[in-house]
């Protein structure tokens, strides 16, 4: 083997660069065993593994003939070269001429993208989820009669629970001014509870004010009542 071959400072941002130091030797035999008109090697697995052993601490290492096709298999998928035949193992170094400095300098060819250069794209951002109307509606409903400025923390989550329980948004505005007014009528409530913000009312007392006057709506029913148009019109029953 002699005669020489061009060697690109641009070899070291290639992808075999990349590889362990057997596969960079054994792509710079594929080259110095190339045919220098053609560009084709004609070899056997064992032949290629017996040229790029190497010896350490005395001890002579032949790589594995699996490491050696696995390389022409990266090599080819990289459009480093083509394999013409498999029995007998034909290689074609891709662009050969532009090693030989006869002709145009040599251009690197694209590398062949494979599934794992592929960047998937991102996962899509799902939708954020509107608030619930409701209880928009009462946690403003608590700011405007109790306090405007207070925190609102885990306010929400706890109307949303308190609406699922008692299903009835009226009678929760209720309890709301309630509280108020026990607020500015004790000075207690007022010093020690009302400030304490949306979230800690919605969680410990909006129950104990919504139980109070469903018991109050049972005691104290309204005197009045829907009367039917045909009541006095019904004849009398008399025994």
């Amino acid at each position: 083997m002699d005669g020489w071959v061009k060697k690109y400072r641009k070899e070291t941002e290639s992808q075999i660069w990349d590889h362990p130091p057997i596969y960079f030797k054994i792509w710079n035999w594929l080259l110095y065993a190339a045919d220098y008109n053609t560009g084709k090697v004609k070899v056997t697995l064992g032949e290629i593994s017996r040229a790029v052993a190497w010896t350490d601490n005395r001890k002579k290492i032949v790589p594995a003939r699996a490491t050696i096709s696995r390389s022409l298999t990266l090599f080819e998928g990289m459009g480093m070269v083509e394999i013409l035949s498999s029995n007998p193992i034909v290689i074609q170094i891709t662009n050969y001429a532009a090693y030989q400095g006869k002709q145009e300098p040599y251009v690197e060819p694209e590398p062949i993208q494979t599934e794992l250069d592929i960047v998937p794209d991102p996962p899509k951002k799902k939708p954020r989820k509107q608030p619930d109307p409701v209880v928009s509606d009462l946690l403003e409903h608590y700011k405007r009669v109790v306090d405007k400025d207070n925190s609102v923390g885990k306010a929400r989550m706890y109307i949303s629970s308190k609406y699922r329980r008692w299903k009835d948004s009226d009678i929760i505005k209720e309890a709301i001014e309630s509280f108020k007014e026990d607020c500015d009528q004790d000075s207690w409530k007022k010093e020690n509870q009302m400030y304490r913000g949306a979230e800690w009312f919605f969680h410990f007392k909006v129950d104990e004010y919504v139980k109070r006057i469903k018991a109050k709506q049972k005691v104290d029913p309204s005197p009045y009542r829907e009367i039917p148009d045909d009541e006095y019109d019904r004849p009398s029953v008399t025994a």
